[in-house]
């Protein structure tokens, strides 16, 4: 106990007030990311369009080559080579994870814009690779060779009649987010 002519805080307790500090800030932190995006289909069309942008200057910023790996188990996970350069990627290693929230699933995946919904519909491979080169590039993942179309991304609640289509133009490199039927 302290007497009335101590003032002021231990070190002890001074560690212990910055680290609850830093633990809400942590918190505070995770929460935001978590729903920035939203939920639901919409949500998670919004968090892999994001991804993408993110990967394509990861991709420029890093010189790695970098992946996105759409599953089966309607996981999607952001990769990134081991080895600098253009060279063929040696390894990988993973970046980020990406979970669907609220029964959303990736419910296509194929290697063609669309912009236009009549006629789709989930239809397309639930599995796929997205891949950018070093240079920003979207490359073919069979062959490395450049993408000269794009890839449409198709998502979905499957009790719900909404679906989201996130569109990579290959040219550009961008990520766009359509509406679906």
């Amino acid at each position: 106990m302290r007497t009335p002519q101590q003032q002021g805080l231990t070190l002890v307790e001074l560690m212990v007030v910055v680290a609850i500090v830093i633990v809400l800030t942590a918190v505070a932190i995770v929460a935001l990311r978590s729903s920035s995006h939203g939920s639901g289909p919409l949500g998670f069309s919004r968090e892999i369009a994001a991804e993408i942008e993110d990967m394509r200057l990861r991709a420029i910023n890093t010189r790695r080559w970098q992946r996105l790996v759409f599953q089966a188990d309607e996981v999607v996970n952001h990769e990134e080579s081991t080895s600098f350069g253009m060279g063929d990627p040696l390894a990988w290693r993973t970046v980020r994870i990406l979970t669907p929230n609220q029964g959303t699933v990736v419910c296509g995946f194929e290697n063609a814009i669309r912009i236009d919904p009549s006629g789709t519909s989930c239809n397309g491979a639930d599995t796929g690779t997205l891949l950018f080169a070093p240079d920003g590039s979207v490359r073919d993942p069979s062959d490395n060779e450049l993408l000269t179309n794009g890839i449409t991304i198709y998502v979905r609640n499957p009790e719900g009649p909404q679906e989201y289509r996130v569109t990579l133009f290959a040219t550009t490199g961008m990520a766009t987010l359509f509406e679906g039927h």
